[in-house]
């Protein structure tokens, strides 16, 4: 493909523009911005000369309206590379007095350099910045500079007499919460395939990734992607006067001894991922008052790439009894210490009982087996409380369920308390065909622009390609049937195929201060290399002869 040069001016251009144009998750901000990019992708000569191919698919039944923008370059033949990303960014409110020049790259780079220079708080961002190869922006980075990198490698290809293959722009909202966007059209991909008389080869995501060095870490094609649960437990103690601590067992110590098993321990870390990280510890108690809490809530980020939900749930549930039973022997020699084993003597006696959900459900269910119409009930009531952040939603019917159980603590309930991330196969394990063409194309560009681009096994942030390459769908299962909310608050339905199973990389920007109101894109691998990059490789997958795919 050609148009190089002019695709590093257009993928700026669009950068800034789409960075210009505030779309803040769950706000109306997102709820118009797939209008506004529509009409951006309208002034490519080819859209204006096939507007058919270019159109919104509005997420079914969103209060927010918010819709997903797909636009079909079609060349010879059926053969069709997807380039997709999210359009929503996370909030501003973090630049403080900056914050109306949040989406203004260049006033907030000039702004952010001034109070740097003042306050010396970051000293590389302030290098970084005014170096000139970095330019700061809310979304500028996530993801804004890899979407315009998209449009403009599908603008570049849409200007050749002579197309070989098809290119389809999809860019989703809603990324930075539950990846609503991407869960209604993956599935939706192979029909709109159909559809429109196209096959689909390949998918390459745009999320950029985050380097605090060189850049090597950076200048990656990702192969796959990490996967990510949200591990919760629902503590259940035994209170007591805290004049009298022996003679109950505080949920808050269970909670505490949990979040000292998990965080970071190398028992629970899946190959070279992050180990687990406790997000929320927390007991029920609604106010003050002197008795030991009686329930908690604890969550922790499980960051997976080949390991199994039910495995881990099957060493969680091992490693947590038996870290349990010591914490009682320690509770029973200090009551020892203090002459009071007489009153922690009752509660020793009985073990700390552990279940999964799934479990727990399983009990309830022989015991009433008319209980799931019940349960059906608070699930539609707690979804309904919009308020409630889905943890929350997931803390609460698990709170019901053990409520109509009938069992006594101490106990812990142990499932998942979000949306699920799969890990995704990464391409060399499904097609090495596809590799050789994408490893041939960050050669000839690596080599073009004197630059080291990398081929990585993984992506290592969580992104919406879990929803559109291989995963297991029998893991799947294990994650739906352990989490609470999955029926009520979680719409995805694994009944079916649960992704359209897509051969799926990253290639994206890169940058510093992710999530942060330090965030800056490094511009010469951004608006130079990556739309050369998403080019080439589109070129080598869509020009291979058919025996070499």
């Amino acid at each position: 493909m050609n148009g190089v040069i002019d695709a590093r001016t257009r993928t700026r251009d669009f950068a800034l523009r789409l960075t210009q144009r505030r779309s803040i998750n769950g706000t109306s901000q997102e709820g118009s911005y797939a209008a506004f990019l529509k009409e951006v992708i309208e002034e490519i000569p080819y859209f204006q000369a096939n507007p058919a191919d270019l159109w919104i698919e509005l997420v079914p039944n969103d209060p927010l309206r918010r819709g997903v923008v797909l636009g079909l370059v079609r060349g010879l033949g059926q053969r069709t590379v997807i380039l997709t990303g999210h359009f929503d960014t996370i909030g501003t409110t973090d630049y403080d007095q900056l914050e109306p020049w949040a989406t203004e790259p260049a006033d907030l780079t000039s702004r952010i350099v001034e109070r740097l220079t003042i306050t010396q708080e970051d000293r590389q961002a302030l290098d970084d910045l005014k170096s000139g190869r970095f330019l700061a922006g809310r979304g500028l980075l996530d993801m804004k500079s890899g979407l315009a990198a998209g449009l403009a490698a599908v603008e570049a290809f849409a200007s050749q007499d002579r197309r070989v293959g098809n290119l389809l722009f999809v860019a989703v909202p809603d990324e930075e919460d539950s990846s609503v966007g991407m869960r209604f059209i993956a599935p939706r991909l192979p029909g709109i395939a159909n559809e429109r008389g196209i096959s689909l080869s390949l998918a390459i995501n745009l999320d950029a990734a985050g380097d605090e060095g060189d850049g090597n870490n950076g200048q990656i094609v990702a192969l796959g992607t990490i996967g990510k649960t949200l591990l919760s437990a629902y503590v259940v103690g035994q209170e007591t006067h805290a004049c009298y601590p022996f003679d109950g067992l505080s949920a808050s110590l269970i909670a505490a001894e949990l979040v000292q098993l998990m965080e970071c321990s190398p028992l629970f870390t899946d190959s070279a991922n992050p180990p687990p990280a406790t997000l929320a510890m927390r007991d029920l108690k609604g106010a003050y008052n002197v008795t030991t809490p009686s329930r908690a809530w604890c969550s922790w980020n499980i960051i997976s790439s080949s390991r199994k939900s039910a495995e881990l749930l099957t060493q969680v549930l091992e490693k947590a009894s038996e870290h349990l039973r010591q914490v009682v022997r320690r509770l029973t020699d200090n009551a020892e210490k203090l002459n009071a084993a007489d009153s922690f003597e009752r509660i020793a006696r009985y073990p700390i009982k552990i279940f999964t959900y799934e479990g727990l459900l399983r009990h309830i269910s022989a015991v009433v087996p008319t209980f799931h119409l019940a349960l059906g009930i608070v699930e539609r009531e707690i979804a309904a409380e919009t308020h409630l952040d889905l943890p929350t939603r997931a803390q609460e019917i698990t709170e019901f369920v053990w409520r109509e159980s009938g069992l006594t603590g101490p106990a812990v309930i142990f499932g998942f308390a979000s949306m699920p991330y799969p890990a995704t196969k990464t391409l060399d394990e499904i097609s090495p065909l596809l590799l050789r063409c994408v490893a041939r194309a960050a050669s000839e560009v690596s080599d073009r622009h004197k630059v080291k681009i990398s081929l990585r096994d993984r992506l290592e942030v969580i992104a919406d390609m879990s929803f559109l390459g291989p995963i297991d769908p029998d893991d799947l299962k294990a994650i739906a049937a352990n989490t609470p909310i999955w029926r009520s608050s979680i719409q995805w339905e694994i009944a079916k195929a649960a992704t359209p199973a897509l051969p799926t990389i990253n290639a994206g920007p890169w940058g510093r201060g992710y999530h942060r109101w330090l965030e800056r894109v490094e511009v010469p691998y951004a608006f130079a290399v990556l739309p050369d990059l998403l080019m080439a490789i589109c070129q080598s997958v869509l020009c291979s002869p058919e025996e070499q795919l």
